[in-house]
């Protein structure tokens, strides 16, 4: 596998593992594994298309399925990663201490958890702004949820899973 870095990684680490991976190719062993794989993928990939395999109506419901998350993903990639101000991370330290208590009841020091909130504040906003995109697209296409026809589910008793 490649192990494909997120979009804004660090640039020297994705050179990092592009030389890696350059080195890995050099090696004559490595090299030859990875074309054997290849070619004995490609030849799977002609017999199946041969056997007509992409026309039975599982390919066909996958592909599909496969197309839709890919689509809903892509679209709710486009949405702009939302930035974290120091001063938010500080405020969310200050306003929930209790997050942040080590054993004895003392608060860990901002520096130590700093990353945590950024990460929390960050998935936060990004929900946000997905719950924006998704409330817009409810309203452009006119959807109206009917709940007194969505049938209760029952709740578990205890002792069932």
């Amino acid at each position: 596998t490649l192990g494909m870095l997120p979009p804004g990684s660090d640039s020297s680490e994705r050179n990092k593992r592009r030389q890696a991976m350059l080195q890995r190719l050099n090696d004559p062993k490595n090299f030859a594994s990875q074309f054997q794989q290849f070619i004995v993928g490609e030849l799977l990939y002609r017999e199946a298309r041969e056997r007509k395999l992409h026309e039975q109506p599982q390919f066909q419901s996958f592909l599909r399925l496969s197309e839709r998350r890919y689509l809903e993903q892509g679209l709710l990639n486009t949405l702009p990663q939302p930035a974290v101000s120091e001063a938010e991370m500080q405020f969310y330290y200050e306003k929930h201490p209790a997050e942040f208590q080590q054993e004895d009841g003392a608060a860990k020091p901002f520096g130590e958890v700093r990353e945590q909130i950024r990460q929390t504040l960050f998935q936060q906003k990004l929900q946000e702004s997905q719950q924006q995109l998704i409330a817009s697209l409810i309203d452009k296409y006119d959807v109206v949820y009917h709940t007194a026809r969505i049938p209760e589910v029952p709740e578990a008793s205890a002792g069932e899973p």
